[in-house]
């Protein structure tokens, strides 16, 4: 097993599992403590469930745990209330200590920051543009996606660190990763897996979200293996298609699948290829950016996209 994808998924596994069934362990002894300890302990569950909420990758687990962790709280908070009483005639006992109260004010204010930097993701400086959804055949995930410039944790692309090294990070800012759910709520059948056959959005068939042209098709560059670490610096084979105001990217296709050829003049809805999991790439999913042309070869600045009209955030699910 790679240290990359040990460490991911130590983090999925602290982050989405541990962290929380412990926090509602720890709500679920609300009951004889002061109101202090019962405003904190309320406070700091609800801020980490908001932001794991907006924020967490629950492909890799299941969305129904997402929505899950959010019942139980809400059930434990209206369970608190019973011993609100019992809480009140505990005000005059002495207060917790003074560490504990700060590390506790703390911790809410950092949950609080990440939470409105998440938020963040939904606003954008520039208008957008719709496109057609480039799936039709089940519920789709979006693993990253928002502004990237001001909200890090909703979109990566923007302050990825190959993406800065080459310098086209201000081009992919409001890219979007697309994945695909199974029956289970997850991504893929495991946790991780190293199969990239395991993925519900491998082979999967990609349509044109736009009319235009095709300019560019990059169709030869060979899969990884998922969570290796060990993948080209490269997009990955890849479509660009031109529009009268605008360069839509597609990347990461399976190699080989691509069935359009430069110089196409193709319909929104057309078959393009099939995702696969090709250049800088750790799983199979799909990769649109939307760009303003510079000239009539070269993409320039991104611009937000919207497909069918709806915001594609991260976790934002589009039933097909």
């Amino acid at each position: 097993m790679s240290l990359k994808r040990l460490l991911s998924l130590f983090l999925l596994l602290l982050i989405h599992l541990f962290i929380p069934v412990l926090l509602l362990i720890w709500m679920s002894f609300i009951k004889n403590v002061r109101i202090v300890d019962f405003f904190m302990k309320t406070i700091l569950t609800g801020l980490y469930f908001l932001l794991i909420y907006f924020s967490g990758f629950w492909g890799y687990f299941t969305y129904y745990l997402r929505y899950l962790f959010i019942i139980l709280y809400s059930i434990l908070v209206a369970r608190s209330f019973f011993y609100f009483d019992r809480i009140n005639s505990l005000i005059s006992k002495s207060n917790p200590p003074h560490i504990i109260l700060f590390i506790e004010v703390g911790l809410i204010f950092i949950l609080s920051y990440y939470i409105y930097i998440s938020l963040k993701a939904y606003s954008y400086d520039i208008k957008g543009i719709n496109l057609d959804f480039p799936f039709n055949n089940g519920i789709y995930s979006i693993i990253w996606g928002g502004n990237s410039v001001v909200s890090p944790t909703m979109n990566r692309h923007y302050h990825h660190s190959l993406y800065k090294k080459i310098g086209i990070h201000d081009k992919t800012k409001y890219a979007v990763d697309i994945t695909k759910l199974n029956g289970f709520g997850t991504s893929a059948l495991g946790l991780l897996p190293k199969i990239n056959e395991a993925y519900s959005i491998f082979q999967e068939e990609v349509y044109s979200p736009c009319d235009g042209k095709v300019l560019k098709v990059v169709n030869h560059i060979h899969e990884n293996i998922p969570f290796s670490g060990i993948y080209p610096k490269d997009l990955g084979n890849r479509i660009l298609i031109k529009t009268s105001e605008f360069i839509i990217m597609i990347c990461h296709f399976q190699n080989g699948s691509i069935v359009v050829k430069e110089g196409d003049q193709i319909k929104k809805g057309a078959l393009l290829g099939q995702v696969g999991n090709s250049g800088w790439s750790d799983q199979p999913h799909l990769h649109i950016q939307a760009n303003h042309i510079d000239d009539s070869t070269s993409i320039g600045e991104g611009i937000p996209i919207f497909f069918d009209g709806k915001n594609p955030i991260k976790n934002t699910l589009f039933f097909k």
